[in-house]
């Protein structure tokens, strides 16, 4: 099986490459992978991919080396191709702003402190709020598409159906996302939830998240472990 690739860098037209064996017939369009490229080694996107060559190619054809890891989601090719078709920006952008992620380090060593949390008290929710997350809770387990506004003035109580929804989630081993307006919004929310439900892990996803917890975040949904992502943009 061969692949058509581009290069994430230094070059702009496609490139054949050789499958190895134990990978032919897989699915591979979308995938990042390692390819000998004159005297180096560079990561490309896999374009297309076809089983045999209808008339051999008159050059050689060098083998790929090897893959980048990345979460494995049926629809993340689906949802790249979407994003920079929306955007109108191309595929391979989005693909290197992953892979600088991948390989960036943090400049300064941070030391953070493991403030102790502990489990709010427990609140009930009124009947209105207790009828929204009822409402809520049969799409989350159907993975129904609902989009819902609860309209509400500030101190009302919103928050708390966000943290029972969220528990929800979590109890059905699924991620939720939570984007706020602005970044502070999202920093305070972190702080606040990383509070009150403990028991689910807490990812900040915006500019002022550090790489490490970026990177710990990666981590988390290559093992496909339920989290919480609050952020602003970036999270989708």
């Amino acid at each position: 099986m061969f692949v058509r690739v581009r290069l994430l860098k230094g070059f702009s037209e496609l490139l054949w490459y050789k499958v190895p064996d134990p990978l032919c017939g897989k699915e591979l369009i979308g995938s990042l992978v390692k390819v000998p490229f004159r005297n180096t080694t560079l990561f490309a996107l896999v374009m297309y991919q076809q089983v045999e060559f209808e008339k051999r190619p008159p050059f050689l054809i060098k083998e790929i080396l090897g893959f980048e890891e990345i979460p494995y989601d049926n629809n993340y090719w689906k949802f790249i191709s979407k994003l920079s078709s929306y955007y109108q920006i191309d595929s391979v952008d989005l693909i290197k702003r992953i892979r600088q992620f991948l390989i960036a380090k943090e400049l300064r060593n941070e030391t953070v402190s493991e403030k102790p949390v502990s489990e709010q008290e427990k609140i009930e929710l009124t009947s209105e709020q207790q009828a929204i997350v009822d409402y809520l809770s049969p799409c989350i387990v159907d993975n129904s598409y609902t989009p819902t506004l609860i309209h509400g003035v500030t101190g009302s109580g919103k928050t708390e159906v966000y943290k029972k929804t969220i528990e929800r989630t979590f109890k059905s081993k699924k991620t939720t996302i939570l984007l706020l307006p602005e970044v502070t919004l999202a920093v305070n929310f972190e702080n606040l939830l990383k509070e009150q439900i403990p028991s689910i892990p807490i990812f900040g996803f915006h500019s002022a998240t550090s790489v490490r917890d970026k990177k710990r975040l990666w981590l988390a949904l290559r093992k496909n472990e339920p989290v919480l992502i609050i952020g602003v943009h970036l999270p989708i």
